[in-house]
């Protein structure tokens, strides 16, 4: 199904092991907290036991607060 991104709470863990080489690394692990199951959203997809396709983007640039920084006059000491 092509789905829309739910919305949970993850609280992570990261556990510290060690390779059999004896080099350390960190393996994530935690629990997940479902806040809501619409229809169309893949926690509701994979829960109905079908396959999730959810299209994501990621940018939190507020792009008014860039044009107002450049018009202020920012001195150097």
């Amino acid at each position: 199904m092509i789905t829309k991104q739910g919305k949970s709470l993850y609280k992570e863990d990261f556990i510290r092991r060690d390779d059999p080489r004896g080099n350390s690394y960190y393996w994530l692990s935690g629990k997940v907290k479902w806040l809501a199951k619409p229809e169309g959203s893949d926690i509701k997809a994979i829960e109905d036991c079908y396959i999730s396709i959810t299209p994501l983007q990621f940018d939190l640039t507020d792009y008014k607060s860039i044009d107002d920084l450049k018009e202020m006059d920012f001195k150097l000491p």
